[in-house]
């Protein structure tokens, strides 16, 4: 339905009368339209507004790309995430936002995937694949669209990486290099190693929700976008990571010889949160070349994924391993965070050997018999039987 509405305005030259028209437009929403001089204007244009519905051919890219990224800012979602989404929008989606949407068909879409894919990146193709996917699912979702193109479009496949994760030894190894070049930083690469935690987590940690008693971290909230936030990246993420006695004896005298009166476990000399950037480059990339590594051996983020191999080493739980980085399910951590270190091989090939060393097995096998006959008596042989 559409209608016609009055606007007055004050002017210098006194009150001027305008008109507009007031619609509902393909998402349900309250419009209005650009301002009439006269009423019987307003009135030839009307039936161009009246009935507008919800349906395919009046969509185009970037209503449904508009309509879904509105939706995440009033969800709150993190500023980088929004910022992402508008950039691909904006900038790499800009030629297709005019085009109607039934007029690109999922082979299409597929193919201008794989441009950006090749002309700027893979990881910027991936970040436009999973737009387009969430916003058409939510267009779906509710009746803007009735058909999904992007539910046959295959995902851009991440590209392999060089970044590594480190073994028990070597996280060690690391420790100790830190403690004699860098000591300032040493408990707070002890806390990446020790907790699994994220980097937005640990450098927005409050010295309040460090429990000694209890020998456990409260993760509850975290610094990321150059923001103090008090929310973790999602639900499961708020969470309890438990420390073992080393780590909290380490951590527990870096706290009490602070003094500085700042709120935060990690923070620079005016008592802020630390800026990431400047550790990654100004001390982990050190730490790495001290310990005889290349620059792109491995990030800092890539010790969480240090966490969950040592976890699975020491023979813990993959369930343990999830906990600790916050996912929402075993997957996730499977998926994006643990590898096959020589450490879990080594040991795979070790108990494989002894389950399946025939001779080992026999050896073993009469052991336990022997064992469990030792006080059967036994007698000598009949003739009958030495012959």
């Amino acid at each position: 339905m559409a209608g016609i509405s009055k606007k007055t305005y004050k002017t210098k030259k006194g009150i001027i009368t305008k008109y507009t028209i007031t619609y509902t437009d393909i998402f349900g929403k309250q419009r209005t339209s650009g301002l009439y001089d006269k009423k019987s204007d307003a009135r030839k244009d009307l039936p161009k507004f009246e009935n507008k519905r919800c349906d395919d051919k009046n969509i185009t890219i970037a209503d449904i790309l508009n309509d879904y990224i509105e939706n995440c800012e009033n969800r709150k979602l993190a500023s980088q995430t929004l910022k992402g989404y508008k950039n691909c929008k904006d900038k790499h989606l800009a030629s297709y936002l005019d085009i109607k949407f039934l007029k690109i068909s999922s082979l299409e879409w597929q193919n201008i995937l794989y441009k950006i894919r090749d002309d700027v990146s893979p990881h910027i193709a991936i970040k436009c694949c999973r737009l387009l996917s969430a916003a058409f699912n939510f267009a779906l979702k509710y009746d803007k669209i009735t058909i999904n193109p992007f539910l046959k479009v295959k995902n851009i496949e991440e590209p392999e990486t060089e970044h590594n994760h480190f073994e028990i030894k070597e996280l060690l190894n690391l420790l100790e290099i830190c403690k004699k070049c860098f000591k300032k930083y040493y408990v707070l690469f002890f806390t990446f190693i020790a907790t699994g935690m994220r980097e937005g987590e640990i450098f927005g940690l409050l010295k309040e929700n460090v429990d000694f008693e209890n020998n456990r971290i409260k993760v509850c909230t975290q610094f990321t976008g150059g923001e103090y936030k008090e929310k973790t990246k999602t639900k499961k993420s708020k969470r309890y990571v438990y420390m073992f006695p080393t780590f909290a004896l380490a951590l527990k005298k870096y706290i009490e010889s602070d003094t500085c009166n700042s709120q935060f476990v990690f923070h620079n000399s005016r008592g802020n949160p630390l800026n990431p950037s400047n550790v990654r480059q100004r001390f982990w990339v050190k730490l790495l070349k001290a310990a005889g590594y290349s620059e792109k051996h491995a990030r800092l983020h890539d010790l969480r994924g240090s966490n969950a191999d040592a976890a699975l080493e020491l023979g813990l739980s993959i369930t343990y391993a999830s906990n600790n980085l916050g996912h929402s399910g075993t997957k996730t951590t499977l998926k994006h965070y643990v590898k096959t270190n020589k450490a879990m091989i080594d040991d795979g090939i070790e108990k494989f050997e002894n389950a399946f060393n025939f001779q080992k097995t026999e050896n073993n096998l009469r052991i336990k018999e022997n064992s469990k006959n030792s006080k059967i008596i036994q007698f000598p042989k009949s003739r009958l039987q030495r012959s």
